[in-house]
This record gives structure tokens, sequence and C-alpha cells, in this order.
């Protein structure tokens, strides 16, 4: 496989992590699954770009920027806090 960092050191299994993390094409188990269903990610997104939009008009302070967050996780799938904790949302079998 072409990586960032072709570092390959099967002896080692950090390492061997490590260039997965950055391939191209890592090996299925390490592939994150969609785990928010349709309307935790439409959730999401509005929120996101309603504390986005309240921070770009000065209506919040800074703070109002955390809702890149959830718009970049509605829009993508994937919630790394719902892996961590074994959250799934997603109707889909995975």
């Amino acid at each position: 496989t072409h990586c960032f960092f072709c570092v390959r050191f099967i002896t080692d299994s950090r390492l061997q992590l490590a260039h997965y993390a950055f391939s191209y094409n890592p090996p299925k188990e390490f592939k994150m699954k969609p785990n928010e269903g349709t309307i935790d990610r439409a959730l999401r997104v509005t929120a996101g770009l309603v504390l986005i939009g309240l921070a770009a008009s000065g209506t919040v302070g800074v703070w109002g920027w955390i809702g890149i967050m959830p718009l970049l996780t509605g829009a993508i799938g994937i919630c790394p806090a719902y892996s961590i904790f074994g959250i799934n949302t997603c109707p889909m079998k995975t």
C-alpha cells in the first residue's frame, strides 16, 4: 500500500498500527463505520450551522465556533465519541 509515512516494521505492532493510520487504504478493521442515523445527522448539521452563524455574527462568543464539530460529524456520519461509548443511531447493520 502507498502511505504518507512509509514506515513498516512488522516486528513492532505499534509502528505497524501507525502505518495503517496514515495509509490510503487501511485494512477493514481500522476503517470507521457510520454510527449516526439520519435524524441525528440532520440535528448535528443544523446545530453546527446555527452555532457557527451566531459566532460569526458576534451574538455568542468565540465558543460558538465549536459548531464546527457537530457540523463535520453530521456531514460525514461518524462520531468518534459514539465509537468510544458504543452508541450507534444508524439503522444500518454495520
